[in-house]
């Protein structure tokens, strides 16, 4: 009879600890990463364009959620007279971008949420700040020099990195891409 006390008394103890524990991993798990909220402006005409991370349809200049990770985000620029990068609409700035969003301060305290803009320039994708920031650029920057390379940015806590590269690619290869389709309000 002891015997048996004393294994309950145990089991108690060894049920009221993981209780304990579940109760603190539940606690930990209340504060959540900041939300990603991502936009895209651009330079001229976008005569091709594919971004990951976006929907497949977008309008300039509104926020959309994404999900922290690297994407790809192939264009292509019109002013008219000229395709930016090169002569053709073959020749596309082949991009990409990683974004992370902001961790959780604590456990009770959800990390901050994150804004960028996608600045689709005619010298190669660029990031800028806070989204007010970018409405002069849309059109001021016409004349910038290429970024190509990679670089990178802390915009609010927000990580982003880049890389721009011009490709020639045939028709064939931007067949396969899937294109993001642009509604301009």
């Amino acid at each position: 009879m002891k015997q048996i006390r004393g294994t309950k008394r145990v089991a108690r103890r060894a049920g009221i600890a993981l209780l304990a524990i579940s109760f603190i991993l539940f606690i930990a798990g209340c504060g959540m990463s900041g939300t990603i909220n991502g936009q895209l402006v651009h330079d001229y005409t976008v005569d091709y364009l594919s971004v990951g991370g976006f929907p497949s349809t977008v309008s300039y200049g509104v926020d959309y959620p994404i999900v922290g990770g690297t994407y790809n985000c192939y264009y292509t620029l019109y002013d008219n007279t000229r395709y930016y990068p090169g002569p053709t609409y073959l020749d596309v700035y082949s991009s990409s971008y990683s974004v992370t969003a902001n961790p959780a301060t604590s456990a009770f305290v959800s990390g901050a949420d994150s804004y960028f803009t996608l600045y689709l320039a005619n010298g190669g994708l660029l990031i800028s700040g806070a989204v007010q920031s970018i409405v002069p650029l849309t059109q001021g920057s016409k004349g910038m020099s290429p970024r190509l390379g990679t670089y990178t940015s802390t915009e609010g806590g927000l990580l982003i990195t880049v890389t721009n590269k011009i490709v020639h690619m045939t028709a064939d290869d931007l067949s396969r891409i899937q294109q993001t389709r642009v509604i301009v309000r």
